[in-house]
């Protein structure tokens, strides 16, 4: 690591103009602090890790290459089917695995659909009480946060309900159309 954290500051030597004081110290990768630091790159993932990528009123695409219909839970290496209706079946009857982990985990990530508010109140007292940090998101949210907390490395589950609706822009149309092509 330390020697990535030499030639990084060897790169960005011949690469900036030496004039320049404030990217010079940007620059400064020789420092002890910096050698310390620890860089990842998405390309160094396990192949078997689960990141969502990309849901539909229907249900979710997760790598690698598995199509889920429906409600799912979704670990850093796992993927399951979730057996609830819509949002508003959510209790602590349909979390109580959660609660059985060993070890506990760091997060859990609730897709609600398009819904943003929150659970019902006897639901986060159940979660509360067994140690558990819940974040509460429509699903487009949550599916990113899920994303980015297990490529952290975190210990992360995700249960996501998928939205009624999805909003669709320009951009991810001429995607859709291009992949089509190719």
């Amino acid at each position: 690591m330390l020697k990535t954290s030499l030639a990084l500051g060897h790169f960005c030597r011949r690469l900036m103009p030496r004039s320049s004081a404030t990217v010079r110290g940007m620059c400064e990768f020789e420092r002890a602090d910096y050698a310390m630091s620890k860089m990842r790159s998405m390309f160094d993932l396990d192949q078997d890790s689960i990141i969502v990528s990309s849901y539909s009123n229907l249900g979710f695409k997760v790598s690698p290459g598995i199509q889920v219909i429906g409600p799912v839970v979704l670990f850093p290496h796992t993927v399951l089917h979730w057996n609830v209706k819509s949002a508003q079946h959510i209790d602590k009857h349909s979390l109580v695995l959660f609660s059985l982990l060993e070890p506990k985990l760091d997060m859990l990530v609730i897709g609600k659909g398009m819904e943003i508010d929150q659970l019902k109140p006897d639901v986060h007292l159940f979660l509360r009480s067994k140690g558990i940090n819940v974040e509460v998101l429509p699903t487009e949210q949550a599916c990113g946060l899920f994303n980015m907390l297990s490529i952290e490395g975190r210990n992360v589950a995700a249960a996501l309900i998928p939205p009624e609706k999805i909003s669709i822009n320009h951009d991810e149309v001429y995607l859709s159309n291009n992949e089509r092509l190719m």
